[in-house]
């Protein structure tokens, strides 16, 4: 089971300081929160049949919306309404060979997908319009004003659409299995039959808001999901009470995930274990014909292998952020960038080693545990979280290479990471980027040397 939520970052600080910023969840003040669950189903071969003809019309009439959001916007400046684009989904699927076997409440979810693109696509024309006026150059406002048009979708690349209402267009029904044991099964609109679905025990207890289904190409065949969008009570009960364990994270590459209280997570280099029979996969399949079994055996294998990095990440970002979230009633990350650490060090070996770590997927996975556990997360500058001593304040300059902080200043001895992540966590308990003001501050104290706390970390979840 995976659930997730969103969240929000406001732009007000906790504890009335710029340099930390708190992660509310999205729905602060409000009684529930939108979580969702991905099942594995298994369809019969009708089924699978049904579906793929469902996401195959889905896909050109994805085409037929951007091509009239295209006219629409080159004609009068504008792009048409939600409204109008269902107007045209009617219509389309009067007229499409085969859209009429398909239900019609997907396709205009599909016309909103298109008219969220092409907005996104205007917004991103816009962008690039000021990045050129910024650099002083000479613009001409007629191609600088042209939607930066999405792409269309080719067989193969289009493998989703979404049931937005429930009870109508789809719905979970009770059966029984072979056994005689009660299972679920679920119901949608122009598929026939109920289909089969994994995770029997995923408690799916709220308001069902939307259902949309997945196809994954493995290669030899291809695996189905369903998401399913629900609506509960928040039960997270959030506490601001300074007898609570926090707890500081620094991320990074060599570790994925240092905390500090001096738990190191070593990032394991999957690519690197295995890009030399990934290359010979690659290889294999640019040198097979086109449309020949040997292509299509390559093609599986090579599938296999890159589902088999992503699977291993996956699992290891789940389960760092989980220990991490059982640890800790309020979590101190660093406010980092990730797009601009890749900027900065985009070479390939780092390109991979940045993928390997999946820092930005860490830091959402953390966040949207923490929201359903009712932990808080706070967001620290990072400047100088490496170079400055956590037990003295004192500023200690190493390079990237030098993996243990010595200061000669004090004495103190400590990894790298679990330095910066104990001066992360001071920032967090002080609102202040500078940790000397720690010591004066009314926060609870932990004894930085040893590593040991005094009774913060020692109450439960």
């Amino acid at each position: 089971m995976q659930t997730f939520s969103n969240y929000i970052v406001p732009t007000t600080s906790t504890f009335g300081h710029p340099h930390v910023r708190f992660i509310y969840p999205w729905n602060s003040g409000y009684d529930c929160m939108i979580v969702a669950v991905k099942m594995r189903i298994e369809p019969n071969s009708k089924q699978r049949r049904a579906i793929d003809a469902a996401i195959e019309v889905n896909r050109y009439a994805y085409n037929f919306f951007l091509t009239a959001c295209k006219l629409v916007y080159e004609s009068t400046g504008g792009l048409p309404s939600q409204f109008n684009l269902n107007n045209l989904a009617t219509r389309f699927r009067h007229v499409f060979p085969g859209a009429s076997d398909v239900h019609s409440s997907p396709l205009q979810n599909t016309a909103s997908r298109a008219l969220m693109a092409s907005q996104q696509g205007i917004e991103n024309a816009r962008k690039s319009k000021k990045k050129i006026k910024s650099a002083s150059m000479i613009i001409d406002d007629e191609l600088n004003c042209a939607m930066h048009r999405p792409r269309h979708r080719n067989m193969g690349t289009y493998n989703s659409f979404s049931y937005p209402r429930y009870k109508s267009d789809y719905r979970f029904v009770q059966a029984k299995d072979s056994k005689g044991h009660a299972v679920r099964k679920l119901k949608l609109g122009k598929v026939p039959g109920e289909i089969r679905c994994y995770n029997q025990h995923s408690p799916i207890n709220g308001i069902l808001k939307r259902c949309t289904i997945k196809r994954v190409d493995i290669g030899t065949h291809y695996e189905y999901y369903a998401c399913i969008d629900f609506e509960r009570p928040d039960t997270g009960i959030i506490s601001f009470d300074r007898d609570e364990r926090w707890i500081g994270i620094d991320v990074g590459v060599v570790n994925i995930a240092a905390l500090s209280d001096g738990t190191k997570y070593s990032a394991e280099r999957v690519y690197a274990s295995v890009s030399n029979e990934l290359k010979s996969k690659t290889s294999k399949v640019g040198k097979s014909l086109p449309n020949s079994l040997k292509r299509k055996k390559a093609r599986a294998k090579h599938i296999h292998a890159w589902n088999k990095i992503s699977n291993h990440r996956k699992v290891a970002i789940e389960n760092i952020s989980r220990d991490i979230v059982d640890k800790a009633d309020v979590i101190v990350m660093e406010n980092l960038s990730i797009r601009g650490l890749r900027s900065k060090n985009s070479s390939k070996h780092m390109e991979h080693a940045y993928n390997d770590a999946s820092l930005g997927m860490l830091r959402r996975r953390i966040c949207d545990k923490a929201q359903g556990a009712g932990r808080r997360v706070l967001l620290v500058d990072p400047r100088g979280t490496s170079q400055i001593c956590s037990n003295c304040g004192r500023d200690v300059r190493k390079d990237l290479s030098t993996r243990r902080h010595e200061c000669p200043f004090c004495g103190f001895t400590a990894d790298r990471d679990v330095n910066a992540a104990i001066n992360i966590l001071d920032r967090g308990w002080t609102g202040h980027p500078s940790p000397v003001i720690w010591e004066n501050s009314s926060a609870p104290k932990c004894r930085r040397s040893t590593g040991e706390s005094t009774s913060l970390f020692r109450a439960s979840c």
